[in-house]
């Protein structure tokens, strides 16, 4: 299975387009691309990093990307969707091979796995989605789990 994390920060953006899109990594070797991991519990390098008031910067570890960005989500695509491991994208983007020994490691130090990576150059519409999940701070579950819990708790409360 492949999963595309995501925050709940850009949640309703996805769900509201219906699709997953391209976008850039910030180091400008890559081309912008849709990515996904294998990882089954979480992708390190889906972590945000938050400005404090002061002007400094958090880099975030997983509850800290939970509490700050409204939650984690993630969407599972169907196996059969277009998508490439991370190596064959780099080869495809032209990244020699120094750089991509230095993402590798970066990846690593944050406690990713970059044989855990996949990407497509393309969209990958909800028509290509099997699931949306979100962490309940234990487990992942269903997002539509996730909104009755939600509704049934501010009905009990007010």
């Amino acid at each position: 299975m492949k999963w595309h994390y995501t925050n709940g920060r850009r949640i309703d953006s996805i769900l509201g387009s219906g699709v997953l899109k391209p976008s850039a990594d910030g180091s400008g070797r890559i081309r912008p691309a849709v990515w996904f991991s294998t990882n089954e519990h979480w992708e390190e390098t889906a972590n945000r990093s938050v400005r404090h008031i002061n002007g400094s910067y958090l880099r975030c570890d997983r509850e800290q990307t939970d509490m700050y960005c409204d939650g984690l989500f993630r969407l599972e695509v169907d196996v059969a969707c277009d998508v490439l491991p991370w190596r064959e994208l780099a080869a495809m983007c032209g990244i020699r091979q120094g750089d991509l020994l230095k993402i590798e490691s970066l990846a690593r130090r944050l406690g990713s796995d970059p044989q855990q990576w996949y990407a497509s150059l393309r969209p990958i519409g909800r028509q290509d989605w099997t699931a949306i999940e979100r962490w309940n701070g234990f487990a992942w579950e269903p997002v539509e789990a996730f909104a009755l819990a939600q509704a049934v708790t501010t009905r009990l409360a007010g």
